[in-house]
């Protein structure tokens, strides 16, 4: 698993330079942000405390660390890559916010159980190597009564499925940088997620840890031979007492 994480974190710092590009235009465009649009309808009906502490897994160059930092959440954020973290620190900066950003894996958390009042993540959970981890330790993090937000997709369940086969699946990012994406795609020929139809599988995942109340929205799916084919989806899990 060590070495999976390191070929994922490798991959993903290669990619810090045009991700933070990518993510600084969507940040400065935030009222047309696919993203930045679904997380605050998620937030909206949720009671939060005066200063509700987030943490955001994989937070990558801080998309979503720096939209909540700017609503009033004291924000932490977590990601394997430390290039990704010092692009994350520069965006915060240019956007001034704080944010506490630290080098660390969602399996294996260096946080005090129940600290967050919020946990969210963008399309990370498809990265890590065991899902029923990741959920179960997020779920220790989040304080009682605690919202969880995990937005991801069907990113490789075309290795399973041919149908869920992208003409061009790396199109929606604009700076790649010359990045050789098909060490990504190797690397995800190799992880459990590429082959669990999403949400469903994480669905299932979170009734057996029986800790929380979970469900799932279709935010993105499109119909491919008479199949409904889904893109984009969000996990929405609020912790029990």
């Amino acid at each position: 698993m060590k070495e999976d994480l390191k070929a994922i974190a490798d991959y993903w710092s290669l990619r810090a330079q045009g991700y933070a590009l990518d993510t600084q235009n969507e940040l400065c465009d935030k009222e047309h942000s696919f993203y930045a649009q679904n997380l605050f309808n998620q937030l909206i009906d949720h009671r939060f405390c005066n200063t509700p502490a987030a943490l955001d897994i994989g937070c990558g160059p801080g998309f979503f660390s720096i939209l909540l930092a700017k609503s009033g959440f004291k924000v932490t954020g977590i990601d394997l890559s430390i290039t990704m973290l010092t692009k994350a620190s520069e965006l915060a900066a240019y956007h001034k916010v704080n944010l506490k950003l630290i080098k660390g894996d969602i399996q294996n958390p260096p946080f005090a159980p129940a600290s967050f009042d919020l946990i969210v993540s963008r399309n990370v959970f498809w990265n890590l190597p065991d899902l029923r981890i990741a959920y179960t330790k997020a779920l220790e993090l989040l304080k009682p009564h605690g919202l969880m937000l995990i937005f991801d997709g069907n990113h490789y369940y075309q290795y399973k499925d041919p149908d869920y086969q992208k003409d061009d699946p790396h199109k929606t990012h604009r700076h790649l940088e010359d990045i050789d994406v098909s060490i990504i795609d190797k690397i995800a020929k190799k992880l459990p997620a590429s082959y669990k139809l999403r949400p469903d599988f994480d669905l299932t995942i979170l009734k057996d840890i029986n800790k929380c109340q979970a469900q799932s929205e279709i935010l993105k799916s499109h119909i491919k031979n008479g199949k409904n084919i889904i893109d984009a989806f969000v996990i929405k899990a609020i912790k029990d007492a």
